[in-house]
């Protein structure tokens, strides 16, 4: 079988290339008669072995040399900490937890997390190959020990529900190329301390960021047009950035911030919805533009009944 043959194989048989070739290396070589004992729950551990010792390995099998460019294409995509963008959609490294993702633009979106191909892994790190043009829709939601994600350039939309409730995640790196958040993209993310949403990003989506409620530090680039309703509500926000350009704010965009202390409204925002910090008890400076259409922004029309927080999703 040859290695452009196997790498063409689906998303399922994502690390058919490494255990094929682990075990032709074992069966031909007889310098190394036999790999250590981890290498056989992980292939990737094995592909580092066999980087390592390559010398020794491939001395005297020619018929291996064709597949040595796909395994070193692999073994530096896992030791550089990115995911190559050739050969399989996916592949889970269960020594390490890691999830490479490798689809060729766009990303599936998914109805629920049972839908998607790698449910019920136990998921500690996701790799994104800089070839993925989105994430799709409750891509990684509901993984408790992911930790940290980064988000390369080439990536444009992360869609909703993409790491919904993956409450052990502290930390996203959010390149240039990112240009939607969708909604409840990151609800109730309760250990994710710090959010800086870059350069390039429009339109955060509704709830995208609700009950974070660690979420201390918010700072929201000036090219973002629109700020979703409910998006940053029930946070932990003690230090808000909104910069120049931002367009909207929607109603009940920061409501329940009770850490809030002082917010500048920048004059390029034409409109503030509805209670949008409707239960910021600790704001004490508040400064908007003149002509900012508020619709009462920061409390509600007397009698009216209002919510101090959302439901989580069905």
């Amino acid at each position: 079988i040859s290695s452009s043959a196997r790498l063409q194989s689906t998303g399922e048989l994502a690390m058919g290339l490494d255990e094929q070739l682990v075990q032709r290396i074992k069966a031909g070589s007889r310098s190394i008669p036999q790999l250590p004992a981890q290498a056989a729950s992980s292939p990737g551990t094995a592909l580092a072995i066999i980087d390592e010792r390559k010398s020794s390995f491939f001395s005297g099998m020619p018929e291996l040399m064709s597949d040595i460019s796909a395994v070193i294409f692999q073994i530096i995509g896992r030791l550089s900490g990115r995911a190559s963008c050739s050969g399989n959609t996916w592949s889970f490294d269960e020594l390490t937890g890691t999830l490479e993702i490798r689809f060729v633009g766009e990303m599936p979106n998914f109805l629920n997390p049972a839908a998607r191909p790698w449910n019920g892994l136990s998921v500690k790190k996701v790799v994104i190959a800089d070839c993925v043009t989105s994430i799709g829709d409750y891509a990684f939601s509901y993984f408790p020990d992911l930790t940290a994600v980064s988000v390369p350039d080439s990536v444009k939309r992360i869609g909703s529900y993409a790491f919904f409730y993956c409450t052990g995640l502290n930390r996203v790196d959010l390149c240039g190329g990112v240009e939607a958040i969708g909604k409840w993209a990151f609800g109730f993310c309760g250990s994710l301390a710090e959010m800086r949403i870059v350069n390039g990003v429009k339109k955060i989506g509704d709830y995208a960021f609700n009950n974070c409620t660690a979420l201390r530090s918010v700072s929201i680039s000036g090219t973002v047009e629109n700020i979703g309703k409910w998006a940053f509500s029930c946070c932990g926000i003690s230090d808000l950035k909104i910069l120049n350009g931002v367009k909207k704010i929607g109603s009940y965009a920061f409501c329940g911030c009770t850490g809030l202390v002082n917010v500048y409204i920048p004059d390029s925002v034409s409109k503030i919805g509805r209670l949008a910090f409707y239960g910021c008890s600790g704001l004490r400076a508040v400064r908007v533009p003149n002509g900012v259409e508020t619709k009462y922004a920061f409390s509600p029309r007397a009698g009216e009944k209002t919510g101090r927080g959302a439901a989580l999703p069905h």
